[in-house]
């Protein structure tokens, strides 16, 4: 895959505070990286902490409000040392497609857990069950999709780290093609297609190629059957040594193979010709896949993906900073795509936090601690004040607009304050000597 160059970025220490007992992990029976991290942090006390029971929750969260993407997909972020958070990546995959994960990172000492869950569909209430994790030499991870089905990835930094990351979600093939040259653009009739006026479906796919094409093993197996009569014409099955389903190529113009002959990827079985049912059509394979269960789609075993990753479109010198809502409200989306899921509307002027961006869209988390994707063009710096005001009184600067008990700084009587950002009642203001922080009139 495609490497990016990434802005440098410091690490930022921050010392953590005392808080309550952390809630314990779910005991793996293998168990990850993230785990065993989270027990070095209980080892070092760490998990009594306000920032380790914060890291530990962002973790948790992740995968509760997911926000869902669709491979291909390139996004780049940025974690915070003062701001522990981690994020969650739903996306569909189906059986016989490969998954593959590529994760950039910067600083290179930032150690980063990459998680791969599975959506357990029998369950009444979301639940995820973890599957694996990224490859920490690498920076890699492939994982061959075995039921069709949501999966989610939960991206997270160690506690205290501050650095960016790249994050590219690809798709491949997990056999290959089994026509010889065959792209495609050669697939003419698909999975579920009516047959026979309607009275059955397709359960195969056809391949379309010249008479004599070879066709070939898509990796390595036995073959089980070679036989001729019926709606198949002359056909070869082939048991598929990594899988264990059996291939199934009909139509064939010869068959070249014999029952128990070992094969290879790209070893030829026959050639493409239009025997039995398919005498009346253009010369074609017909190629399917069976499991125990019965048949299943055979195109995500066999279509070929190019992979082609979106440019960001984003201001990169924006990830971590603090942003707002311009004038109008706006929406707030559960993917970065235009036909996205409105999760809902922020109004004008709220202040977001920047954590990442794909495809024109900017990945926050709203002061009101809702997440989402952002229009790029809906959000603006906080160079600009919306308004002025002048304190009548002293008053109290706050580090988050619900906890005006905790002062950062104080304004003066008579001073004027630039409003940079508004959520409900609470201003958030910045004062002469640049100071962000909130403030309730």
């Amino acid at each position: 895959m495609k490497k990016s160059s990434f802005l440098f970025i410091g690490i930022i220490l921050f010392f953590c505070t005392a808080c309550t007992q952390i809630e314990q992990l779910n005991p793996l029976k293998k168990p990850s990286a993230y785990t065993a991290y989270y027990e070095s942090l209980q080892s070092a006390g760490l998990t009594n902490s306000g920032m380790g029971k914060a890291w530990y929750q962002a973790g948790i969260r992740a995968l509760n409000d997911s926000l869902r993407v669709a491979p291909p997909y390139r996004e780049t972020g940025y974690f915070r040392a003062e701001a522990p958070t981690a994020h969650g990546f739903s996306f569909y995959l189906k059986e016989g497609q490969v998954c593959e994960i590529d994760l950039r990172v910067q600083p290179d000492s930032m150690r980063i857990f990459l998680e791969l869950f599975e959506k357990d569909m029998s369950a009444d209430t979301l639940q995820w069950n973890w599957l694996t994790e990224i490859d920490p030499q690498t920076n890699q991870l492939e994982f061959i999709v075995d039921r069709t089905g949501f999966y989610q990835l939960r991206l997270q930094a160690e506690l205290l780290a501050t650095g960016v990351y790249e994050l590219d979600i690809g798709l491949s093939p997990s056999i290959g093609f089994p026509v010889l040259g065959g792209k495609n653009h050669d697939i003419g009739s698909f999975w579920g297609d009516p047959r026979d006026g309607g009275k059955r479906k397709h359960k195969g796919v056809d391949i379309f190629a010249k008479k004599g094409v070879p066709v070939v093993a898509t990796g390595p197996g036995t073959v089980s059957r070679v036989r001729t009569g019926g709606l198949g014409g002359k056909t070869v099955w082939v048991r598929d040594k990594k899988f264990g389903h059996q291939q199934y190529f009909a139509h064939l113009d010869e068959q070249l193979v014999s029952v128990g002959q070992s094969v290879a990827a790209g070893d030829t079985l026959g050639t493409v010709g239009n025997t039995g049912n398919a005498r009346t059509t253009p010369p074609h394979l017909h190629y399917g896949i069976y499991k125990h269960s019965g048949a299943v789609d055979p195109l995500p075993f066999i279509r070929k993906e190019k992979n082609k990753f979106s440019d960001p479109n984003i201001d990169f010198s924006s990830l971590g900073k603090q942003y707002r809502v311009g004038r109008r409200p706006g929406n707030l989306y559960k993917s970065p795509y235009r036909k996205g899921k409105v999760i809902q509307q922020l109004a004008a002027h709220t202040p977001v936090q920047i954590t990442g961006g794909a495809e024109g869209y900017y990945r926050i988390v709203s002061t009101g601690g809702h997440r989402g994707f952002i229009k790029k063009r809906d959000i603006v710096k906080l160079d600009k004040p919306i308004e002025y005001f002048k304190a009548k009184n002293k008053m109290d600067i706050s580090f988050h607009p619900d906890n005006i008990d905790i002062p950062v700084e104080k304004i003066q009587s008579g001073e004027r304050v630039a409003v940079v950002g508004k959520l409900n009642n609470a201003q958030l203001v910045r004062t002469k000597s640049g100071v962000l922080g909130w403030v309730v009139p």
